[in-house]
């Protein structure tokens, strides 16, 4: 039977690798030698466009940038559920690179971020990897402040954004703040919300952070919260009638479309209805939620469920 480090050295053309813990986040440094060198090495191949890393820990986010440090065709970066011992950035791996000489430093175009702990993110944008080309990018459950300064790092690039809040906020507070106002070429933006207090006013600082000249084109917002606690639809309608290149605003509420709740989303938000482009749709229907927000990150959703 041939090992897996052998395994591994034989492959080639690969351009998609995913790579998961069973259980629980395992230490990236604690894996045999032979394995994690025969690892970081199937990273180094040419052909490798697409990376998708859960349930690890690493010692900071420069030990797990400098994995792709010679993975210069990297298009798409997936990490959930990954852990990091420090955020301080790490003077070995810069002195490391600078050994080796100047290298290209891989540039992708799609990134998604879910349930990654670290409060100091921000460290990432300058670190061994360029995050100044990215197009469509999701932040699931993870640090805002640092999903904030990332989204200020790709700035023009970005084209398309999904945000689901979470990880840092509790119960009795709503997210934090997020502004889209470098990001002047967004054209798609989809929300995932759950029950926090004044979540629509979250979702009006938000838009009103998008210079009013964005050509943004589609918004999609699913509040998987009671129905009942939302009450300022006609703000979301007048931050959002700014844009004159709106061609989809797609608003999914957990009730029926007879049920009062619904039907108020439809009269309050009559600017973009009059406009034609409004569409409220029921959160239950699963085929209706993934028809409005399909096709909101085809980047991403070709590579991962969205």
């Amino acid at each position: 039977m041939v090992a897996l480090p052998a395994l591994l050295a034989r492959t080639g053309h690969l351009r998609r690798v995913d790579l998961a813990a069973k259980t629980a986040s395992i230490p990236w440094d604690a894996l045999n030698a032979p394995l994690r060198h025969a690892i970081e090495a199937l990273f180094r191949q040419p052909s490798i466009t697409y990376v998708r890393l859960a349930k690890w820990t690493f010692e900071s986010w420069d030990r797990l940038s400098a994995l792709f440090r010679h993975t210069p065709h990297l298009r798409g970066l997936a990490l959930r559920d990954i852990e990091f011992m420090s955020c301080a950035t790490n003077p070995e791996e810069v002195e490391e690179e600078e050994e080796e000489g100047y290298i290209t430093p891989p540039r992708p175009e799609f990134v998604t971020l879910d349930y990654v702990d670290c409060n100091n993110l921000d460290h990432w944008p300058g670190g061994p990897m360029d995050m100044t080309q990215i197009r469509e990018f999701r932040l699931g459950h993870s640090d805002a402040l640092g999903g904030d300064k990332l989204l200020h790092a790709c700035g023009r690039s970005l084209e398309r954004f999904h945000l689901k809040p979470g990880s840092g906020e509790t119960e009795s507070l709503k997210p934090a703040p997020i502004s889209l106002r470098h990001c002047s070429n967004l054209r798609s933006l989809r929300l995932t919300l759950e029950d926090y207090p004044d979540i629509l006013g979250w979702v009006v600082d938000m838009i009103s952070s998008i210079t009013v000249s964005c050509t943004l084109e589609h918004v999609a917002i699913e509040f998987f919260i009671d129905p009942k606690k939302l009450t300022r639809w006609d703000a979301i309608d007048g931050v959002l009638s700014r844009f004159d290149s709106l061609k989809q605003v797609a608003i999914g509420v957990f009730a029926q479309h007879t049920q009062p709740e619904f039907l108020r989303v439809q009269d309050d938000m009559a600017g973009l209805r009059e406009r034609g482009v409004l569409r409220v749709y029921e959160l239950a229907r699963r085929h209706q939620n993934h028809k409005m927000c399909s096709g909101l990150t085809p980047m991403i959703s070709s590579f991962e469920q969205c």
